[in-house]
């Protein structure tokens, strides 16, 4: 070849090269203007006075909402636990009746009722409610209500309860007497109410059929019993009202406040200290550097992100929260800005949301994506992968001894979710390994 067509060969091939890295760089120039993620603004309404509690799907919105004011008594649904919970917003007040067990339901007074003190649910725990509150501490099977009976695994009712109804102006227009009487194995839950005279006594049952994929089902004292809730999966945060420890004119006492609470599926951590643009060059590593703070409490978002000045509610810009939405087989997380809110007049609640990069999970190119939640676990972890190009994988459990405590194969078909029991296991930190034969990913686990 002559050397002058050898020039052009080199020319030609410069070129075709510098079009390539044009193309390649405006290529992934597109490919992450796609895929940035951006600010969105959402907001939901509870319309005037705080009426509805809404729910809420974080990367999707307002998933349901339902009257505060239609229930009275909820039971939870899940069969390993018995919290029972009152509606305090309905002006209900619990007392543990102290004269007596549920035998005494006949010979029920209320001689110096005045001196009884009131039970509250707890802000934090949702299976924790009024009712669950005045426990034996020296019984670990007493449940407050009821005790756990080991043989046939129900909880059987031994306490009696006053219950007292008032309106706005403090002024008592109902007394009740509550008797729980047996949680079944299958999680339907039995009770008897009346009036304080013995009058309009009615034994009724809370069937876990008619909310199974709900986290409570719920009763009226009208006899309805509304199902309120969207599927536990379809929610993370719900809109509403409760009662809380807060002071007053000096004086520090349980108190009506609207703020959001969490689904039992759903983990919050605070994100405090900087506004939103000031936390923009850390978004990509805020997964990871938040993960270890997430936590499971009912009230971890709260109503603690506004403040009523004497005059108008002020939200604070330094106190953004980050929020695990589990979805099956995988989490997301999503940072949340609230910006505006509308106080009683419309019960309007403005705010921002950020998806963000989920850097909690492990990659192989052969394996796939591992994740690993909730970390840290109590009862049980789920291990996933996706996007897996291998049939099948060992996961093993390794404790801090280098002893493996756990061994199995599981089939992949490219996307899988493991579930490791945890109750056997010591609390403590665990490695999480999943391995292919030719390569291997891990990841740590602490259980409580």
């Amino acid at each position: 070849m002559a050397e002058g067509c050898i020039f052009v060969a080199h020319k030609t091939n410069y070129i075709m090269n510098k079009i390539s890295t044009i193309f390649l760089l405006a290529f992934a120039g597109l490919s992450a203007a796609l895929n940035a993620q951006t600010w969105k603004s959402d907001s939901i309404t509870m319309t005037a006075g705080y009426s509805n509690q809404v729910f809420y799907k974080m990367g999707t919105g307002t998933a349901g909402s339902s009257l505060i004011s239609n229930w009275d008594i909820a039971h939870y649904t899940s069969v390993r636990d018995n919290g029972l919970k009152i509606n305090h917003m309905n002006g209900l007040e619990l007392y543990n009746y102290p004269n007596g067990d549920n035998t005494a339901w006949a010979t029920f007074d209320t001689a110096g009722a005045y001196t009884w003190a009131p039970l509250w649910n707890s802000i934090d725990k949702k299976n924790i409610g009024a009712f669950n509150q005045s426990t034996n501490t020296a019984d670990v099977w007493d449940f407050s209500w009821g005790i756990y009976n080991s043989g046939t695994h129900t909880v059987v009712g031994d306490s009696l309860y006053l219950i007292v109804q008032r309106n706005q102006m403090g002024q008592m227009v109902k007394t009740l007497k509550f008797m729980p009487i047996i949680q079944q194995t299958n999680g339907d839950f039995i009770f008897k109410v009346a009036n304080i005279d013995g009058s309009n006594e009615v034994t009724d049952t809370l069937k876990q059929s008619n909310a199974s994929n709900q986290e409570f089902k719920y009763y009226s004292f009208s006899g309805a019993k509304p199902v309120r809730e969207p599927g536990k999966s379809d929610w993370d945060i719900t809109f509403t009202r409760y009662y809380e420890l807060q002071g007053q004119r000096g004086v520090i006492a349980m108190y009506p406040t609207m703020g959001v609470e969490s689904n039992g599926n759903t983990r919050v951590a605070k994100v405090f200290g900087k506004t939103a643009t000031e936390l923009n060059p850390e978004l990509n590593d805020l997964t990871r550097n938040y993960y270890g703070k997430l936590t499971d409490s009912l009230t971890a978002i709260g109503s603690n992100w506004k403040v009523f000045d004497g005059m108008r509610f002020v939200i604070g810009t330094k106190q953004l929260y980050m929020v695990e939405s589990r979805i099956p087989g995988d989490s997301a997380y999503y940072l949340l800005q609230f910006t505006g809110f509308g106080g009683t007049a419309n019960g309007k609640v403005v705010f921002n949301t950020y998806k963000l990069q989920n850097t909690i999970s492990v990659k192989d190119i052969t394996i796939g994506e591992m994740s690993l939640y909730p970390n840290p676990a109590n009862d049980f972890a789920i291990v996933t992968l996706k996007n897996s190009q291998v049939a099948a994988v060992n996961i093993t459990v390794t404790n801090m001894m280098g002893k493996v405590v756990l061994t199995d194969n599981v089939n992949t078909n490219g996307l899988m979710a493991y579930k490791i029991s945890t109750n056997e296991l010591a609390s403590g930190v665990y490695q999480v390994s999943v391995n292919s034969g030719k390569s291997q990913i891990s990841q740590k686990l602490i259980i409580k």
